[in-house]
């Protein structure tokens, strides 16, 4: 029986071991063009990723 590999993704952990970043080779992807993206998909991916970004600044530089 063959196997077939599956795609795995990295991730980039912070020092208290919280996911910052996840990497991946791009099986999974789908590419669009810009215009067939909703707005509010747009939207949510841009906030998504200014909050990975204030919780990695968190992580990286305490208070």
């Amino acid at each position: 029986m063959n196997r077939k590999k599956l795609a795995q993704n990295s991730y980039m952990k912070a020092a208290n071991g919280k996911v910052i970043s996840e990497i991946s080779t791009g099986e999974k992807r789908t590419y669009l063009k810009l215009e067939d993206i909703p707005l509010f998909r747009k939207i949510c991916s841009s906030l998504q990723r200014t909050r990975n970004f204030m919780i990695m600044q968190e992580s990286t530089y305490p208070a």
